[in-house]
């Protein structure tokens, strides 16, 4: 989520973001995928250090989001449809947002670190 110190300057826009946020907990995404995510994105990126205590999601949500945060364009057309058939259009759709915001959390919050 969201760090308030980063978005000190612009609070209209840690409001908004903030309510984006809590709308990927209000989804049908599964509650232990969005956390997965939401640590593995400050991992990935050097926020934090590595934590045993997560589960991983099934190797072709993990292979997509890792794949998505570090290059999307390396996303292959197989790989999305697998995860499409796994969690259905909506948590797809709802997962590539997750993705993008965790994404941005981490980095905003690392520019102001």
């Amino acid at each position: 989520m969201a760090t308030p110190y980063a978005f000190a300057s612009r609070s209209d826009l840690f409001d908004r973001w903030s309510r984006l946020e809590s709308a990927i907990d209000d989804t049908d995404l599964d509650p232990v995928l969005i956390t997965w995510c939401r640590v593995r994105a400050r991992v990935l990126f050097g926020a934090s250090p590595p934590q045993s205590s997560i589960e991983p999601p099934a190797p072709d949500i993990e292979e997509f989001a890792e794949q998505f945060w570090m290059d999307a364009h390396g996303i292959s057309d197989a790989l999305a449809e697998r995860v499409r058939l796994l969690l259905g259009d909506g948590p797809t759709v709802a997962l590539v947002v997750l993705l993008g915001l965790s994404e941005v959390d981490v980095r905003t919050e690392l520019m102001f670190a």
